[in-house]
C-alpha cells in the first residue's frame, strides 16, 4: 500500500508529521491516518487536519484514525469525529 507522509514546520525546523494511506475496506474508501504527532499542536492542528480531510475528500475518502491514544479523542471529538470502535489489549 503506498502512504503519504505530510509535515509541518516553522522556519527553522519540522514540527509534526502525519501518515496517512487510501485503502479501500469493505466498499468504502478511507483515508486513514495511521500516525500523527508532534509538538507545538496547536499551531498546526487545524491548518494540517484541514488540509488532509480536503485532500480525502478530492479523493472520494471518508476520513479515519484506526487506532489513536486515549487523548485524541476530545480533539477529534470537536472536529466532528466520533468513536466507532475500541481496541483494549493485555500483555502476558
Amino acid at each position: 500500500m503506498e502512504c503519504q507522509l505530510w509535515a509541518a514546520q516553522d522556519d527553522e525546523e519540522f514540527i509534526a508529521a502525519c501518515v496517512t494511506e487510501l485503502p479501500t475496506i469493505a466498499g468504502r474508501k478511507v483515508c486513514n491516518v495511521i500516525s500523527c504527532g508532534g509538538s507545538r499542536m496547536d499551531e498546526w492542528l487545524d491548518i494540517s487536519l484541514t488540509t488532509i480531510e480536503a485532500w480525502a475528500k478530492a479523493h472520494d475518502a471518508e476520513m479515519r484514525f484506526p487506532e489513536i491514544r486515549p487523548g485524541w479523542a476530545p480533539i477529534l471529538k470537536k472536529r466532528g469525529y466520533k468513536i466507532t470502535r475500541i481496541t483494549m489489549e493485555k500483555s502476558h
